[in-house]
């Protein structure tokens, strides 16, 4: 890989001014979802950028598909030395801000909600407050329904300045791990 390419990439990496005034993740949950390394992945909050279309979405993803696709933009091994260079780019980008050219690196970082299940997800804390909806999933309440499995749900708590992950057998959001 040419050394241009890198700097080119860790250049897009840089905060956008443009970004400062909507949410960003605060830093502790933001690392604790990159460096963990269990099968039971934290989300990130991040805006991805496709540099081929200047097209943005910003949204959750599991941390460990931002790192994926991190190795996949800048073409790198999983060997230990990758992995911990990859975990400094995402953890040194303090507006989680992200730029992808390569196809198979935007395509690792997919937002698997649609809007209107974030936006149900929204209501219900308007309806019954964050601390009532987080009882009803640890009740696993029938009328969250697909909730439960949604990375929409896991991104109102994120939203929220918890932590929301995957449980690795169910599939079920778990929140404030």
């Amino acid at each position: 890989m040419r050394i241009s390419t890198v700097v080119g990439f860790l250049a897009s990496m840089l905060p956008l001014t443009a970004q400062s005034a909507e949410f960003v993740q605060d830093q502790s949950h933001f690392e604790a979802a990159i460096r963990n390394e269990s099968l039971e992945p934290f989300f990130v909050y991040v805006t991805i950028v496709d540099d081929r279309s200047g097209e943005s979405r910003t949204g959750c993803v599991e941390g460990s598909f931002l790192k994926g696709a991190i190795h996949k933009e800048l073409d790198l091994s999983y060997d230990p030395a990758s992995i911990e260079r990859v975990a400094q780019i995402a953890l040194s980008n303090s507006a989680h801000v992200f730029h992808f050219s390569n196809p198979k690196a935007l395509n690792n970082v997919p937002f698997r909600y649609i809007e209107e299940e974030l936006e149900q997800v929204r209501g219900l804390v308007r309806d019954m407050g964050l601390h009532g909806l987080f009882d009803a999933v640890r009740a696993q309440d029938p009328k969250l329904g697909k909730l439960l499995w949604s990375p929409a749900l896991a991104c109102v708590f994120v939203e929220n300045g918890l932590t929301a992950g995957v449980e690795e057998l169910s599939g079920e959001i778990d929140i404030g791990r």
